[in-house]
């Protein structure tokens, strides 16, 4: 690569010490070299690695933005819970309905956050329940909840939305 004729032997060829600073400028040149394009390459892989970084950050976003104009607010989401309770009872005869009006409102009320607050065949609940009625079953214990005539809901945080209006079993 590097030619050194500055100082010659008597024969006209390069010395010794002359040689192998050559050879060795020669390797720490390949050397510089290698570590150069490790280097360009590094930060080409890190600047691969940011666009990616971006366009997934970017797509994020955008999801973002599609689900939050997607949300319902709280009263909509309600009266969409109201309206599948009313379908429910109206399809009684049909399993497969009910299978599939249970479904919807499962994965209405975990996207918007809500809790039902009372439980058909569950102990009353106090909080976030009004008692409407009740009715005497032999054999059962007071306080079980026989009917949902209006569910309730509340918050994961447990502030209510709405209370629920219920039927209870009495002895």
């Amino acid at each position: 690569m590097f030619k050194w004729f500055s100082r010659k032997n008597k024969i006209g060829l390069p010395s010794p010490a002359l040689l192998d600073l050559q050879q060795s400028t020669e390797t720490q040149a390949k050397v510089t070299h290698k570590a150069l394009r490790r280097l360009a390459l590094a930060q080409q892989q890190q600047q691969e690695n940011l666009e990616q970084t971006l366009e997934t950050v970017s797509r994020i976003w955008s999801q973002q933005h599609k689900v939050a104009a997607l949300l319902l607010d709280q009263n909509e989401v309600l009266r969409l819970l109201d309206e599948l309770a009313k379908v429910s009872k109206s399809a009684l005869d049909s399993p497969s309905t009910q299978a599939l009006v249970k479904q919807v409102e499962s994965f209405i009320t975990e996207r918007s956050g809500l809790r039902v607050t009372a439980q058909k065949g569950s102990p009353y609940p106090p909080k976030g329940c009004d008692v409407v009625g009740a009715v005497p079953v032999a054999g059962e214990i007071a306080g079980i909840v026989t009917e949902i005539i209006q569910q309730g809901y509340q918050l994961a945080d447990g502030s209510q939305i709405r209370t629920a209006k219920v039927v209870v079993s009495q002895a």
